[in-house]
């Protein structure tokens, strides 16, 4: 099986350097992003996906529709693929970065009722899992958030977590990878 791992569109939230994991709170693309989803839909025009997964918050349906609009495939929302939820909603990116600096444990730690980086990371093990067991579709696009896009590249590529970290698939681009 082929994937189309594809880091959502840069968001308003973004361009402001802020926390988001809530799918309620109205995080959405910024004009940027809209034009990185348009040239990203013009690039996978012709790829051959039969599946669309999606995370729960909006800024992954927005990517996908645009993305979508050559190929017109239901969206799958698949909770698995959620945004790591930091405990820092609405707040600064930098202030949960200065607390799992500080934390002694930047796996394990978690904050303000949020979960840990370990914690998103085994979900994304587990959405690559169920695909390997369950998915019959040749190829499936996944469209994500970034430290998700990391996780699953590490659970393809057989990469400790540390390595995978280390990924990056830049906002409104993708990569493909054979499951």
């Amino acid at each position: 099986m082929k994937i189309y791992l594809v880091r959502h569109s840069q968001t308003n939230y973004n361009v402001l350097g802020i926390v988001n994991s809530d799918p309620k709170i109205d995080v959405h693309l910024s004009d940027e992003g809209i034009k990185q989803s348009e040239n990203l839909r013009d690039v996978l025009k012709d790829a051959k996906f039969e599946k669309i997964y999606i995370s729960e918050l909006p800024r992954t349906r927005q990517t996908a529709e645009i993305l979508n609009q050559s190929h017109q495939k239901k969206l799958i929302v698949e909770p698995l693929i959620n945004e790591n939820k930091t405990g820092f909603e609405g707040k600064p990116v930098s202030a949960w970065h200065l607390a799992l600096d500080t934390s002694g444990d930047s796996w394990g730690s978690s904050f303000n009722d949020g979960e840990s980086r370990e914690a998103a990371r085994l979900r994304a093990v587990a959405f690559i899992e169920k695909l390997r067991k369950e998915e019959t579709a040749e190829e499936i696009l996944v469209v994500t958030h970034g430290f998700i896009t990391q996780m699953i590249f590490g659970a393809i590529e057989n990469r400790d977590r540390d390595e995978a970290s280390k990924f990056n698939i830049p906002q409104g681009t993708y990569a493909e990878f054979d499951l």
